[in-house]
């Protein structure tokens, strides 16, 4: 091939005319956005690099700058979304097809429409954005995209109980970003992805002037990551986190749980001592309260006598509603354990896991098949006002499992005394997918919002310790049965986050939109524009 036809060539591909015809082609607002969405999932478990989720939304709004109609950018948002969200909920099939009994190709089906479905908000409020832009591509990507991206973060959280797992702010526990995260809480972190991408996207298409935006924003996060809000106890609270490795498969079985509660009292008592916590997972003792009162009782006897304190996981009922709790109860701290005294020192779950632990119209959908009726899913929501656990003079925040991913709910029980979370969690569901290493990220965000510590012990992993800079301190191995035992130190205060909430975010998004509305309505600026074009070469 001569020269000139390789140059010839490469101009051919490099023309920006030929990549603007295939962007807008109809296998063109449905493949690039796709491809885009597998970049942007590559920030989270298993591979975890932050700086690929951001190209991917970079080179994401760098297409919607170049659509003309609100249709081709809701058919590239919703493929974008749709990808992000099916390619890093992946191992939903998992549960679906080794405990629901569902077909391959109907559990995929499943992953791919329940995408769609959070995808949804997204691309619908994206075509309200490019209404209201009048074709100005700075107020788009700067403004109106990311006000309209913060606005469906919200809404996938609430609507049908919410599912806010695939947040961009998820992928930014190392790095720059996280140094916001006590300050403006992971949808904080939300925004500042969409700011970054808009400004990388105009700069791709030579709108260098905001370029400095960026650095902004990053030498913000380098100086913010020194700041510390919350002051550590000087004496270290002493925990052991067991952790059985029940199979989820026999886990319910009536004939399991004298070994269950024999593997888990094995692993216990070695460990009891005075001034120790030990803590069993989320439904460690598969028995409700009122029919293991007795096994309960001994336990908090033995406990009680020897000093140590133990929380672990159990199911609770409401004898006069019949209402059934997925709940945590801590033993030892009473001589005796009265109904009085149960009811002071448990929590009953707030979030539940749908499909897991409620059906909704289970009428309809329970006689659908087993995917409907997995074992103990029929819980009931508990009260949203509960009080805190109490170990050792430490105020611990309560949480189980499915409630790690509503940054709200967890923080709605902070208080300045508070010093740790205890999350009690059962990641057996997930198998060896990427689902536990997701889950423990997003729990480590909560402990970096709150600058809190968690102890976190789970039925098979990943059990661990984190500290209130959201770092893995040490993890016991999954799928094995055995104690983590460490040394944590409280530490009381608030952030500013967990002071304000989303009330800083909320202001971030109404002036973006200010600034929106504000510079779409004016005329050109013939001196702006000047300036720009000496730094558009």
């Amino acid at each position: 091939m001569s020269v000139e036809k390789i140059r010839a060539f490469a101009e051919v591909i490099g023309s920006p005319l030929l990549w603007q015809r295939w962007f807008n082609s109809k296998l063109g607002l449905v493949l690039f956005p796709l491809l885009l969405g597998v970049l942007a999932s590559l920030g989270f478990a298993p591979l975890e690099k932050w700086p690929l989720t951001l190209a991917g939304l970079s080179l994401m709004f760098f297409l919607m700058g170049g659509y003309q109609s609100k249709k081709a950018i809701f058919a590239a948002v919703l493929s974008f979304f749709t990808t992000l969200n099916a390619v890093t909920l992946w191992w939903l099939n998992f549960v679906m097809e080794g405990f629901g009994g569902m077909p391959m190709l109907l559990s995929n089906l499943v992953v791919i429409l329940f995408s769609m479905y959070l995808a949804l908000p997204y691309a619908l409020l994206s075509c309200l954005a490019n209404r209201f832009c009048q074709g100005k591509l700075p107020v788009l990507l700067l403004c109106f995209i990311p006000a309209a991206f913060v606005l469906s973060d919200f809404i996938i959280s609430w609507l049908f109980g919410g599912f806010p797992w695939v947040y961009p702010g998820y992928t930014a526990l190392q790095g720059p970003l996280s140094a916001f995260a006590p300050l403006i809480g992971v949808r904080g972190i939300n925004l500042l992805f969409y700011l970054l991408a808009g400004v990388i996207a105009l700069t791709l298409k030579r709108q260098f002037i905001y370029l400095p935006a960026a650095g902004v924003i990053f030498i913000a996060g380098v100086f913010c990551s020194s700041l510390s809000f919350t002051t550590d106890d000087d004496k270290p609270l002493k925990v052991s986190l067991v952790q059985g490795n029940i199979m989820q498969s026999v886990k319910w079985r009536p004939e399991m749980v004298g070994p269950t509660i024999s593997t888990y009292w094995n692993l216990t008592e070695p460990l009891i001592a005075k001034d120790h916590l030990i803590i069993w997972p989320e439904s460690a003792i598969p028995l409700y309260l009122e029919r293991a009162h007795g096994l309960v009782q001994d336990l908090n006897t033995v406990m009680h006598e020897q000093g140590s304190l133990l929380i672990t996981g159990l199911q609770h009922k409401n004898e006069e509603t019949n209402a059934a709790f997925n709940s945590l109860i801590i033993l030892g701290q009473e001589e005796s354990l009265s109904p009085v005294t149960a009811e002071l020192n448990h929590y009953d779950k707030r979030k539940l896991v749908p499909f897991g632990e409620v059906v909704p119209f289970e009428e309809m959908l329970r006689p659908l098949g087993s995917i409907f009726n997995f074992p103990m899913s029929s819980f009931t929501p508990g009260a949203e006002k509960q009080q805190n656990i109490k170990a050792f003079g430490h105020e611990l925040i309560p949480a189980i499992c499915y409630e790690a991913i509503f940054p709200e709910l967890i923080n709605s029980l902070n208080a300045e005394e508070s010093g740790a979370i205890v999350m009690l969690s059962n990641d057996s569901w997930f198998g060896t997918t990427s689902g536990p290493k997701q889950h423990l990220n997003i729990a480590r965000m909560r402990c970096l919002e709150l600058q809190k510590p968690m102890l976190r012990a789970t039925n098979s992993g990943i059990t661990a310790f984190i500290d209130k800079q959201g770092q893995v301190t040490d993890a016991f191995p999954s799928d094995k049965a055995g104690v983590l035992r460490g040394s944590v130190h409280c530490a009381t205060g608030l952030t500013p986050y967990s002071r304000c909430g989303n009330i800083p975010l909320w202001v971030l998004t109404v002036l973006l939109v200010g600034l929106g509305v504000y510079y779409r309505g004016r005329d050109p600026d013939k001196q702006k524009q000047m300036l720009e074009s000496l730094v558009r070469p």
